[in-house]
């Protein structure tokens, strides 16, 4: 209790002090100029690389700005700065925040926790499970503010923070907390490391009570290890029937005309279809193919629908259509394949293809309906792309113009007058003097 209040007054001089010399047009409020040149020489500015100085400057002077006035008056300013020394603070040999120390220890394990690696940086997750475990919590300092701090204290844009990172956030947690940065390591290196926790299960007779087991289970279980002679058995031994072991519904795939063992399981299994997915995905076109024959063709789809005369590209719809209306497609060559082949040729990313892209995609068609380049290529150039849509049935009062009446009769309303032929407009049409 003492101490606590001997440091705060500590602290407030030296802040007071600290803002009466920066202050430097005595106007009693600290604008962000004046706290770079604070930042500066707290050392907080060192080895800053250029280009980030702007951004790291606007997040502290945010963070001291509580009010979001633009300047910092002498509370906003001393909070602050007590939070800045106690940072400063946290590297002292006495805090036991040293690299290497008891805290590093617990805060690799943390890190690490539920990971068969050394993992050495924290996500939100596990900085959460510290201060739960390190019993932090309370109705002062709740979840809420451990998510707080974290984002804070981790680089904007990334998902985790280094140690020093860790120090700054337990510094924040000291601040918030009310308490010295020196006895809050002390309290959470005395709980210990991380605790693991889970559902224990209910007894189960048939689970639990191993004399319940029936079958193999009875007898310690499936194993692949021969009771005669002790050793490993490996999957030909299993199924060849010679050696006199029981493989059992395998022993079943023997060949007798081959001799069983491996082959005849190799031989009883489906055989694997490498299909569009087995191909390497080509870079180049195949020097047998006759190329810049389809520029038309390709022109004519990627342009399709489009007020664009120019479209050098063609997307997975129009790629479609093209192989649609040359009449490609059949039950063995599907409209999935056609997918599956736009999306080996275009690049990762992409949602259209080039010219070169289009010809490996029509090499590809060749390979997956087994036919030579000239065939498809002729029924690539003489397709077009085929418009369609519903055609209205045949209506008497809409397209036979005799049956019109009324206004409809002389030509439909307009805004011209029949005398003058000039254009009226809505003040002339209701002007009943003319």
């Amino acid at each position: 209790g003492a101490e606590l209040v001997k440091e705060a007054k500590r602290l407030e001089k030296a802040a007071r002090e600290c803002f009466k010399e920066y202050d430097v047009n005595g106007n009693g409020l600290i604008d962000k100029d004046e706290l770079k040149y604070v930042l500066a020489d707290l050392g907080m500015l060192d080895g800053l690389p250029a280009a980030q100085l702007g951004t790291f400057l606007d997040e502290e002077f945010a963070r001291a700005d509580v009010d979001g006035s633009g300047e910092l008056d002498f509370q906003e300013f001393t909070k602050y700065y007590n939070s800045v020394m106690r940072f400063r603070t946290a590297n002292e040999p006495d805090a036991g925040t040293e690299e290497g120390g008891a805290l590093h220890t617990m805060y690799l394990e943390f890190c690490s926790f539920g990971s068969s690696l050394v993992v050495e940086e924290m996500d939100g997750a596990k900085f959460a499970k510290f201060c739960r475990d390190s019993k932090m919590l309370s109705k002062r300092f709740t979840p809420t503010d451990v998510d707080i701090i974290y984002a804070k204290a981790k680089t904007k844009g990334k998902r985790k923070i280094n140690y020093a990172q860790f120090v700054n956030a337990l510094g924040l947690c000291a601040e918030v907390k009310g308490v010295q940065m020196g006895s809050l390591v002390h309290k959470v290196l005395e709980v210990g490391g991380p605790k693991s926790s889970g559902t224990k299960g209910e007894y189960n007779k048939f689970h639990d009570d191993k004399s319940t087991y029936t079958g193999v289970y009875s007898r310690g279980g499936p194993t692949k290890i021969d009771h005669e002679t002790g050793a490993g058995m490996s999957l030909s031994n299993m199924v060849n029937n010679k050696t006199g072991q029981s493989g059992g519904h395998a022993s079943k795939l023997k060949n007798t005309k081959s001799g069983g063992g491996t082959d005849a399981l190799a031989a009883a299994m489906p055989a694997k279809k490498m299909g569009l997915k087995g191909y390497d995905k080509p870079t180049e076109v195949d020097a047998e193919f006759p190329t810049g024959c389809l520029t038309d063709t390709f022109a004519a789809f990627a342009n399709f629908g489009s007020g664009n005369r120019g479209a050098a590209e063609l997307d997975g719809g129009k790629f479609a259509k093209a192989v649609r209306d040359a009449k490609m497609l059949s039950r063995k060559f599907t409209p999935t394949s056609v997918d599956i082949i736009f999306s080996k040729v275009k690049d990762k990313g992409a949602r259209k293809i080039g010219y070169k892209q289009f010809e490996i995609a029509v090499q590809l068609m060749c390979q997956e309906m087994k036919k030579d380049y000239s065939s498809v290529v002729a029924k690539l150039q003489g397709a077009a792309p085929v418009s369609t849509g519903t055609k209205g049935e045949y209506n008497k009062f809409h397209d036979d113009k005799s049956t019109y009446t009324g206004v409809y009769a002389r030509g439909g309303p307009t805004n011209i007058d029949r005398d003058t032929g000039a254009a009226m407009n809505l003040a002339d049409m209701c002007n009943n003097k003319k």
